[in-house]
C-alpha cells in the first residue's frame, strides 16, 4: 500500500546524488546547487509544461470558459514576468567595513529600531 512513497523516495533521492555528483561534479549539494541555475530550471519547466498542458488539453475542450482562460493566461504571464525579473535582478552586495570600529558601529548598534540587526550600511 506505501510501496509508491518508498520507491518516490528513492528515486527522488537518485536523482538528486545524479544531478549533484554527476552533473554538477561536486561532493555537497548545498554548496554546489545553490551556485547554478538548477532550481530555476526546475520552476521555467514546471511553468512550460503546465502552459503546455492549458494549451493542448483544457482549451480545446473548454472553449466556453473564456473569462477562465483569460484569467489563467494573465496568472501565467504575471508568474513569468515575476520569475524572469526575480531571476534576472541583481541582488546588491553589501559594502566591506574597512576597521572594528565601522564593523561594531554598523551591526552592533543597539539603540537602532531593528533590535541590532544592522547588516548593511549605506555611506
Amino acid at each position: 500500500m506505501y510501496v509508491h512513497s518508498f520507491v518516490g523516495d528513492i528515486s527522488s533521492n537518485t536523482l538528486r546524488q545524479i544531478v549533484t555528483r554527476v552533473l554538477l561534479n561536486k561532493a555537497t549539494y548545498t554548496d554546489s546547487v545553490n551556485q547554478t541555475p538548477y532550481f530555476a530550471g526546475i520552476i521555467c519547466g514546471s511553468m512550460i509544461w503546465v502552459l503546455f498542458c492549458w494549451v493542448t488539453r483544457l482549451v480545446q475542450e473548454t472553449q466556453y470558459h473564456s473569462f477562465a482562460h483569460l484569467v489563467f493566461a494573465l496568472t501565467v504571464g504575471l508568474c513569468a514576468y515575476n520569475f524572469f525579473r526575480a531571476v534576472t535582478l541583481d541582488p546588491g552586495t553589501c559594502p566591506k567595513p574597512a576597521s572594528d570600529e565601522e564593523l561594531k558601529s554598523v551591526s552592533g548598534n543597539p539603540s537602532s529600531n531593528s533590535g541590532g540587526f544592522d547588516v548593511c550600511a549605506d555611506h
